[in-house]
């Protein structure tokens, strides 16, 4: 891996050789940029991160209009790796000019002579049989490819990560960006020209509002290295989480149990999770987390406020899929959960908890959360609560985390299911014209924002990322959290789950590998 150490070197200093020449471009009032003009005055700061990292930062003003860029480059020491993200700010007084086609990534990437260079992609979750499916197309001069995921969620159909491979070596490339994202390459004489940012934007700037570009990760690798390893070598070092004692996170039995008619965890009750618990310990098995997923919460509607679609909750008096009253359904946790938390620990083991934050059903539990704080679309039973907003991210991360505390929640599970690039766009047109884009910037700062702050409020807790499945792990969420339940898909296709495993092993690590053992007595079930 030295050589490749060494190219990385090589490739990051040249990355930031010329201000005037980053890799990144935008358009600025029409004007296109390909990093920071001189008239600027591009300033230049280097820092050692860690005994592993070293960044460099390139920052400089619009003096006319307060426009101001800072681009961060960490370059790792002990694994040819180097990443970069642009933060742009208005710090005058007025809107900025226009700023559209913005690129996080616009560089040619060298390849060697040689044997056609080639191109590795995935799809990621797609509920169907091309589930984490991939390809490996072979590139000529002339050819250009583009990938763009679907919806929002940054792992729907396309996967966020990419592996250019030639004759003497390669890339891996990762985008992270927890919302809608587009990717680009195009196959020249010198290299490949690789173009990635947010899915679309145009927008001025409003006085103090600043924006963000993806997260771009760059892996060099010689033809000596194995880029599969060298990654997974990476990712363990320096992305999974950690665990309370500061170690990667290791295997772990976790289970799960609620009585066969139940529509997940609707009717269970602290005497009956705490009886499964028991008897789970009684046949031998000994956790190290129990899960708890949805339908802990008051999820029962009155006859009046059922919903006629989707078809699958129509009239249903209790489902899940009716959120927003985050706390213990009183009715059956009259205590909290804080009782099967206790029982766990006995064993130093963990619960679980599942959530669903982001999304509220037609105004349930909107206690403390003004009705402006969610986007809503028109005819639709979900409404997008805004982490865009400083104040509404705030009440979120009191209100989860007081949960949090008052439960024992050791492993905090949220899922997304639905999709919320609609809602973006929706609160985008309510701001007038140029401000497309703002929203789901906005969202995606406050989103890690939210998730950054229970971390550090909660020491050794850890996230779990889902979204209707495997549908939010990019690289950005990855470095938070671990992706346990990976596919809503094919629970049965053990073949399938064979290359589901073969992608996922190449990229995340850490993940739900098997299920399920069952034991039955009377009605109940334990998966």
């Amino acid at each position: 891996m030295q050589n490749a150490l060494l190219r990385n070197g090589h490739f990051a200093q040249k990355l930031t050789a010329v201000p005037g020449a980053l890799p990144f471009s935008f358009r600025y009032g029409g004007q296109l940029l390909h990093g920071i003009p001189a008239s600027w005055q591009p300033q230049r700061r280097l820092e050692t991160v860690d005994s592993c990292r070293q960044r460099v930062t390139l920052s400089g003003c619009d003096p006319a209009s307060g426009l101001h860029l800072c681009f961060e480059l960490t370059v790792y020491r002990d694994y040819p790796v180097c990443e970069w993200i642009l933060w742009l700010a208005n710090t005058g007084s007025q809107d900025t000019l226009l700023i559209s086609e913005l690129m996080g990534a616009d560089l040619t990437l060298p390849m060697g002579a040689g044997a056609p260079w080639r191109l590795w992609s995935g799809i990621a979750e797609s509920h169907d049989e091309k589930n984490y499916s991939f390809s490996t197309t072979a590139l000529a001069q002339g050819d250009s490819l583009s990938f763009a995921n679907r919806g929002g969620r940054p792992s729907d159909g396309a996967f966020p990560y990419f592996r250019l491979l030639g004759e003497d070596g390669g890339y891996a490339l990762a985008i992270g960006w927890p919302g809608q994202w587009q990717c680009h390459y195009a196959v020249g004489a010198e290299g490949v020209q690789w173009r990635a940012g947010q899915g679309e934007l145009a927008c001025v700037l409003r006085p103090g509002e600043r924006i963000r570009t993806p997260r771009l990760t760059v892996m060099n690798y010689t033809a000596a290295d194995d880029p599969v390893n060298c990654w997974r070598a990476w990712y363990r070092a320096h992305i999974l989480p950690r665990a309370a004692d500061g170690l990667p996170l290791q295997p772990r039995l976790c289970g799960y149990a609620r009585r066969v008619a139940d529509i997940e965890h609707c009717s269970e009750t602290c005497e009956t999770q705490l009886a499964f618990i028991r008897d789970g310990r009684a046949k031998g098995f000994h956790f190290h987390s129990w899960w708890i997923d949805a339908g802990w919460y008051p999820c029962t509607l009155p006859p009046e406020k059922r919903p006629a679609t989707p078809s699958w909750v129509a009239d249903k008096p209790t489902h899940w899929f009716y959120t927003g009253d985050w706390r213990p359904d009183p009715a059956r946790f009259p205590r909290g959960l804080k009782p099967i938390a206790d029982e766990l620990a006995r064993e130093d083991a963990e619960l679980l908890l599942w959530f669903e934050p982001e999304r509220i059903f037609a105004g349930l539990g909107t206690e403390g959360m003004p009705d402006d704080w969610w986007i809503k679309l028109p005819g639709n039973v979900n409404s997008l609560l805004n982490l865009g907003n400083q104040d509404c991210r705030q009440a979120l991360t009191d209100k989860i985390n007081r949960q949090i505390r008052e439960n024992g929640i050791r492993v905090y599970r949220q899922d997304f299911n639905f999709d919320p690039l609609p809602y973006w766009r929706q609160a985008d047109a309510a701001q007038g014209a140029q401000r497309q884009g703002i929203s789901e910037n906005l969202y995606i700062q406050g989103y890690l924002a939210y998730w950054d702050a229970l971390l550090a409020a909660n020491p050794g807790l850890w996230i779990d990322s889902c979204s209707s499945g495997g549908r939010r792990n990019d690289l950005e969420t990855m470095r938070r959290a671990v992706p346990l339940h990976y596919s809503d898909y094919g629970y049965e296709l053990y073949v399938d789950k064979q290359r589901y495993h073969h992608v996922l092993y190449q990229w995340l690590m850490y993940f739900k590998d098997a299920q399920k053992f069952c034991w039955r007595d009377n009605d109940c079930a334990v998966d």
